[in-house]
């Protein structure tokens, strides 16, 4: 799809992940988080203008940015993911004092 977004005011969730570059869960979150929303009817559509607002943000570092991995999640392997000195949760991070 090829579509001239600087037309449209207001994009569905499918134009939002194509302009944006994300998934459908997270359009759907961050736009309602950064109050892009709008209800027409039954229909949820989104707002450009806000959208392109918030990037501009994010680009000069006071946006929010869209959601990721939850760090308290607990993997479907079972355990927790091992915690790094700087307390980041990730798969290969060094547990303690666990250098070589």
């Amino acid at each position: 799809m090829n579509k001239d977004f600087a037309v449209k005011r207001l994009l569905d969730v499918k134009e939002v992940c194509e302009y944006c570059g994300i998934g459908v869960c997270n359009a759907r979150e961050w736009c309602k988080t950064i109050g892009a929303e709008r209800r027409i009817g039954r229909r949820v559509l989104y707002d450009r203008l806000v959208i392109d607002a918030e990037i501009d943000k994010i680009g000069r570092g006071e946006g929010t940015v869209a959601p990721y991995v939850y760090p308290n999640k607990t993997p479907t392997w079972g355990g927790p993911l091992p915690v790094d000195n700087e307390g980041d949760r990730r798969e290969g991070a060094k547990i303690g004092g666990d250098e070589k």
